[in-house]
């Protein structure tokens, strides 16, 4: 926040705060959210002020905001809540991000796809993990195989990373490099070309080690 507010003033704009999901005046008791997770709830806040101040720039047909009779004036940075329209809640519900907080059926694999790559990505990562784990495994019958797939680009260290996975009670753990077929592919936008494949086989086996120090478990590798 602070880099933030020193950037504003840099650019002598104004700095806004987005309010809690709560300072709404929403036209309906339960808002669906596209993607799930507790720390989605501020993406939408946010995504609905950027809306809010975009259409009224633009000043959009039939885009008409009304005020709350309760409606409480900003309070220095923070901006207040709103009546929300219609029109948002289809966007709150269909909006979708392929990878992120993701869970994908095949067959009788349960797919639970995301793309965090920091230490507070991760730890929401492990929060809508063990949340969504359990929803799922009400409509089993059986205690499912909970296998961990993970990799961490060169620029990110797993010991900021894997401490947020060691508690999901995962049964294996698998560390992968960025290579999915034996031979580089360079046209493909996977295609590592700053490492060698020497390189990636001693980052996954430094992955592995530091979920062995984690957990005391002896993860798989390839």
């Amino acid at each position: 926040m602070r880099v933030m507010t020193s950037r504003a003033i840099e650019r002598k704009c104004r700095l806004r705060v987005a309010p809690s999901f709560e300072a709404y005046d929403w036209p309906c008791q339960e808002v669906e959210i596209g993607i799930p997770g507790q720390h989605q709830y501020w993406n939408v806040t946010l995504a609905m002020q950027l809306s809010k101040a975009w259409l009224e720039r633009m000043h959009a047909a039939g885009m008409v905001f009304q005020k709350d009779e309760n409606e409480m004036p900003a309070r220095g940075s923070v901006l207040p809540g709103f009546r929300v329209p219609d029109e948002f809640l289809d966007g709150i519900r269909l909006c979708e991000w392929p990878g992120r907080s993701q869970v994908l059926k095949l067959d009788s694999v349960t797919y639970f796809l995301d793309g965090a790559h920091t230490p507070k990505s991760l730890q929401c990562c492990a929060e809508w993990y063990k949340w969504e784990r359990e929803r799922v495994n009400q409509r089993l019958r059986s205690k499912p195989l909970r296998v961990l797939l993970f990799h961490c680009t060169a620029d990110r260290t797993p010991e900021s990373l894997l401490p947020f996975l060691k508690d999901c009670n995962f049964d294996v753990a698998l560390f992968c490099p960025t290579r999915v077929r034996p031979v580089l592919d360079m046209r493909s936008d996977q295609a590592n070309l700053n490492h060698s494949e020497q390189e990636q086989r001693q980052r996954v086996e430094h992955n592995m080690v530091v979920w062995k120090q984690l957990t005391g478990e002896v993860p798989h590798n390839f």
